[in-house]
């Protein structure tokens, strides 16, 4: 059992709700209207639809939501309904030009929108430039002000263009069982929907009997055909279930729905359903549109159609235009996914029955363990048959997508990748691209991805994917001319083909106005195959000899050239005469530098630099410094370059080798700069990194260690603006440098009080505690002696601290539940603490003024656990009295400028204000007893997670925009900070102090989580780490800073007038004094305080047992 498809499209889902809708245009600037909220555009009738056009040219207008806001937008006014109803605005579709986003006031004051509402309007649309709001309106309520504005971020560039703003009601229950269900009479059919004002719940069967708030409808068909219906869109809000029913009874008066025929949860966009079903001529159905937790505001959108399924290629489905889209049932008695396999024919029999063949490919599993694919090249006139079927069982729910490949660029000679500029370089994947053909000695079929280059001038042209990014076996790297019908043809006459370890070279004479299709392909792909093309413009010069070099004209300067037609030359090197293909570049500096020939890109070629040309041969060869290649090999040339003077570079091929193409890059280093402190280059901001020799430095003097010296070097001065510790290092260079830190400056430039207490790479890497304000002078010095003329790549970077972060794994993985710890950013260390035996999921956590004993955590009751980290044991503090599942804890954290534990809650609130179906809370929480006091609601339907800065400020993620938002902690203003640019919610965020940096950790997959830093600033989130084998890792909470005496011990303990057992050592001077039990282990003496109370009295005894607990009592407290 199958589906059939061929070319023809029936039964299309209906996209719109506005069909009906009359359209009013009003183009901008014919009138005042719209400029500011009080000369706004009255939504006067329902449903109402405009469309505005805004341009640089619109006025700005102001608003305060929650700070001042000045925007190009335009303002509407909507009044009171007079009855109850839920209304919708929406900029969805037609989709927009630019990013929208509807802002909603209740108030207009001298023209600027105040008292906004704080419910973010809903991303809608696959560009998801659409916005839509919805809210309740009640007679009598005050006008609200609506404001059609870019939204804040926007990514796209455009903030003005064209938008459609259409105002519905939604269609309400009118009746509360299925007995007053609203008729479906023609199909297809489309309704805005909510069940908002139902109050009572209705009764119906499907498994067992049960009830629930929702809308019924009806439909009796007319024929008998396949009918589907759906909630699936982007104005859908909630958790749209769907049943269909075949009776509707009544017993005593109460009507209940059985013969449930089918039902689904959560068919797409992870919150709407689709079913479908055989329909019956003149048999009634009863569709139920609820949810599990229906909240007063919901909408949804229903649509009903008739669908054609097909069982035999001569009745297939014909596809009549792409994008083709259906989703199906190969059998109406299974409502699951299943594992589905598609077959491509191209013949069907007229037998009895009818008989596909030709198969062309089989589609099995390309896109993950239940989905598959199908790419291939259509020629014109030919009938293609696609069946959809399954590897075992062949029942259950597909979704198929036929749409031209021409929108995936690469996967045929007629929709190749453009290369517009050179030099060109892109790196790609072809694990499942379709199989193409070309032919240039013979024909081959194989798959790839093909790019397309039009010469612009007369020259060679060179296409390599021989790189560290390829991973592909070698291949040929075809090259062609011409493309017709899918087959790439007249393949062009290569100068050279070479192969390396991974990928291919090939180069070839390229004439200006063709078009070059070049073919990445593999002799074979594996899942996780990889490569990177390039392609460059061939410097090149038949005739060439060292009085007619190719002139560089500035550098920094990257070149590929080809010797393949290179006439032959003569070098005589130090009286070393050899005739070979060679090629020939020349430069002038304009200043003195110190100038790098690397050829270490490309093997088997040697490098001269050449003092002089005469008569066509190249006398003497430079006296320059050979460098080391990372691969070995001599193809690094350093020389000091002098102002206005010409350098020849000649390459050539080393003795036999096969090898005609090559690589160079020429350079400069600083040089002749920062001869001594006074001169010293200044470094604005950190992290610094420079390249530089010491080659044509004037010798200096300096001061270090009550030693005087001179010799070259070259200095860097730094002043921080705050107390730092600070790393220069010059361990990536060649090592014959060193580094000094000065800290004095002579008036003469000699550079003096000097540091040198090296902690790595011989000498080459230097850190010190840089103090706020003082000029710091890093000079860089010959390790032995002057001359010593090596290039060093000095590194300068404020050292980060490492912080110990903690977190909590929950099950399936780990049995019981798992506290781990980790050092950030590494994570290398990841490491259990303790495992607790708690079934419940626990969801947020936290650390209590960083005390490390206990972290507490909340389960999905909203109970609050105290987790021992010493004993391991977990003892339940107290219930916050939130009722669960309508209630769910957001986030804890711990603020160290308010000195108190916040904590979030969201619950359903069927009286909430304007267009919130739920509301989101700050408190405090004591976490003796779980009891909590309010502070404020947070103006977001969720918040979640919480993390404090250093400033007292607490973050908070929007999970329906994926954005991160500020909150105030005492007023709980929101300020939307940017998008994640991830899909993922976090499971934890915190702040790492220490380093001020915000972290969030999300779920992987099921047994793996992630570790994102996010830029407080912008929002943006960024991958720092995977934390393997953990599960889903939640209540992220950090410590703080290791210390510098003890890995137990941080940094904001030590000298805090609280004594922390961590950081009770010798090492960390015993917490700087907060301890006041020093010296020999007092456990003896505790011990014989317990002996002797036993021989006493009891007097005694407490005295010992308080003695012993004298470690965690603040200095100066008697014990």
């Amino acid at each position: 059992m199958g589906w059939w498809g061929g070319r023809h499209l029936v039964g299309c889902v209906p996209t719109t709700i506005l069909a009906a809708v009359v359209l009013v245009c009003n183009v901008w600037g014919t009138n005042a209207e719209g400029e500011n909220c009080s000369v706004p555009i009255v939504v006067d009738v329902l449903p109402f639809m405009t469309t505005q056009v805004t341009s640089s040219s619109t006025p700005t207008s102001e608003y305060v939501c929650p700070i001042d806001h000045i925007k190009r937008g335009v303002w509407f006014a909507f009044d009171a309904t007079p009855n109850a109803s839920v209304i919708v605005a929406s900029t969805c579709e037609p989709v927009p030009s630019f990013n929208t986003y509807i802002n909603v006031f209740r108030a207009c004051v001298n023209g600027i929108g105040l008292n906004c509402s704080t419910a973010a309007s809903t991303p809608c649309g696959a560009s998801g430039w659409g916005s839509a709001y919805r809210w309740l309106s009640k007679p009598g309520s005050n006008r609200l002000y609506l404001f059609v504005s870019n939204s804040d971020t926007n990514k796209h560039g455009a903030t003005v263009g064209t938008f459609t703003l259409s105002v519905v009601r939604a269609e309400t229950s009118v009746g509360p069982d299925c007995n007053s269900a609203l008729s479906i009479s023609t199909l297809p059919y489309v309704l805005l929907g909510s069940p908002s004002l139902t109050k009572v719940s209705s009764w119906y069967s499907c498994d067992s009997l049960t009830s629930g708030r929702g809308m019924w409808f009806k439909y009796t068909p007319t024929h008998t055909s396949f009918t589907v219906a759906s909630t699936c869109s982007y104005l859908t809000s909630y958790d749209a279930e769907l049943y269909v029913f075949d009776s509707c009874t009544s017993n005593a008066g109460n009507y209940t729905a059985s013969g449930c025929i089918t039902h689904d949860e959560s068919f797409c966009l992870d919150r709407a359903s689709q079913v479908i079903w055989s329909a019956t001529k003149s048999e009634t159905y009863y569709l139920f549109v609820t949810s599990s937790s229906v909240g007063q505001r919901d909408i949804f959108t229903l649509s009903v159609w008739e669908e054609e399924i097909s069982s035999s290629c001569s009745d297939s489905t014909v596809i009549s235009s792409f994008p083709f889209t259906v989703t199906l049932y190969t059998d109406v008695e299974e409502a699951t996914t299943f594992n589905t396999m598609i077959y491509l024919f191209t013949n069907c029999t007229a037998d009895s029955p009818p008989v596909a063949n030709g198969c062309l490919d089989i589609g099995d599993n390309e896109c993950n363990d239940m989905m598959s694919q199908i790419k291939w090249t259509a020629h014109g006139g030919v009938t293609y048959y696609l069946f959809v079927t399954g590897v075992q069982n062949t029942v259950g729910r597909f979704n198929l997508t036929v749409y031209d490949a021409g929108n995936d660029e690469g996967n045929s000679c007629l929709t190749p990748i453009y290369i517009d500029t050179l030099p060109f370089i892109q790196s790609g994947s072809d694990t499942y691209n379709t199989l193409s053909q070309y032919s240039c000695s013979y024909s081959v079929t194989v798959r790839g991805v093909w790019y397309a280059y039009l010469a612009r001038e007369d020259g060679l042209l060179h296409a390599t994917t021989c790189s560290d990014n390829t991973n592909i076996e070698p291949g040929v790297l075809p090259v062609m001319s011409t493309c017709s019908e899918g087959i790439g043809l007249d393949c062009v006459l290569n100068l050279s083909t070479e192969y390396c370890v991974t990928g291919s070279s090939t180069t070839w004479r390229a004439i200006k106005g063709t078009t070059y299709l070049i073919f990445v392909t593999a002799n074979t792909w594996d899942v996780g195959s990889y490569y990177e093309l390039r392609l460059y413009s061939v410097y090149y010069n038949e005739a060439s000899q060292c009085s007619s070099a190719v002139t560089i004209p500035s550098i920094p300067i990257s070149l590929v050239g080809n010797i393949a037609e290179q006439a032959i030359s003569t070098i005589n090197c130090n009286g070393t005469v050899s005739q070979q293909q060679g090629m020939y570049f020349i430069y002038t500096p304009a200043q003195d530098t110190v100038l790098v020939a690397d050829l270490c890109a490309t093997i088997s070629f040697n490098l001269f630099v050449i003092e002089e040309c005469l008569y066509d041969v190249g006398q003497g060869c430079f006296n320059y410094t050979p460098g080391d290649c990372e691969e070995g090999g001599q193809h690094l040339a350093l020389w000091p370059a002098y102002a206005n003077t010409a350098y020849t570079i000649a390459i050539a091929p080393s003795s036999y080798s096969s090898f005609v193409s090559f690589e160079m890059e020429l350079t400069s280093l600083e040089a002749a700069v920062g001869n001594n402190c006074l001169e010293s280059n200044v470094i604005t901001k950190l992290p610094y990194t420079v390249s530089g020799s010491l080659l044509l430095q004037d010798a200096s003097a300096y001061s270090c260690n009550d030693q005087n010296s001179e010799t070259q070097a070259m200095y860097f001065r730094y002043e921080s603006s705050v107390d730092q510790v600070i790393t220069a290092s010059v361990c990536g260079s060649e090592v014959s440098c060193i580094v000094l830190i000065f800290s004095e400056c002579s008036s003469s430039g000699v550079a003096s009080t000097c540091q040198s207490d090296y902690v790595t790479c011989e000498h080459a890497t230097i850190s010190w505690s840089a103090k706020a304000g003082i000029p710091y002078y890093i000079a860089v010095m010959p390790l032995f002696f002057a001359g010593d003329i090596h290039p060093f790549i000095l590194e300068v970077h404020e050292e980060k601290q490492t912080a110990r972060a903690f977190g909590i794994s929950y099950e399936p993985v780990y049995e019981p539940t798992g506290l781990f710890n980790f050092s950030v950013p590494s994570t290398v260390d990841l490491s259990i603490t303790c495992r607790y035996n708690l079934a419940q999921h626990l969801y947020t956590g936290e650390f209590f003024a960083g005390d490390p004993s206990a972290m507490y955590a909340f389960d999905l009751g909203n109970n609050l656990y105290q987790l021992s980290t010493d004993t391991c044991e977990s003892t339940l503090v107290g219930s916050t009295n939130f009722p669960a599942p309508s209630c769910r804890v957001g986030g804890m954290t711990w603020s160290p400028v308010h000195h108190q534990m916040f904590v979030s809650f969201t619950c359903n609130n069927l009286n909430s204000t304007l267009n919130a179906i739920v509301n989101t809370t700050l408190y405090t929480i004591d976490i003796s007893n779980a009891a909590t006091t309010p502070i404020c609601e947070i103006p977001v339907s969720w918040a979640l997670e919480l993390a404090a800065d250093s400033q007292g400020q607490l973050y908070s993620v929007d999970p329906e925009l994926h954005a991160l938002i500020r909150i105030n902690a005492s007023t709980c203003e929101v300020q939307y900070i940017g998008l994640l640019g991830s899909s993922y919610d976090p499971l934890g965020m915190d702040y790492d102090l220490c380093n001020n940096v915000l972290y969030m950790t999300a779920q992987q997959n099921r047994f793996s989580s992630v570790l994102y830093s996010i830029d407080p600033t912008h929002g943006y989130a960024t991958l720092v780490s995977t934390l393997p084998s953990v599960g889903q890792m939640d209540c992220l909470s950090f410590l703080g800073c290791m210390g510098d005496c003890a890995p137990t011990c941080i940094d904001p303990w030590v000298g805090d007038n609280i004594c922390q057992e961590g950081c009770d050592i010798e090492e960390c001077n015993f917490d700087d004094g907060d301890c006041k039990v020093a010296g020999p282990d007092m456990s003896v003496y505790i011990t014989f305080g317990l002996l002797l109370a036993l021989s006493v009295c009891g007097v005694i005894l407490g005295y010992a047992v308080s003695f012993k607990r004298g470690h965690r009592q603040p200095k100066g407290k008697q014990h």
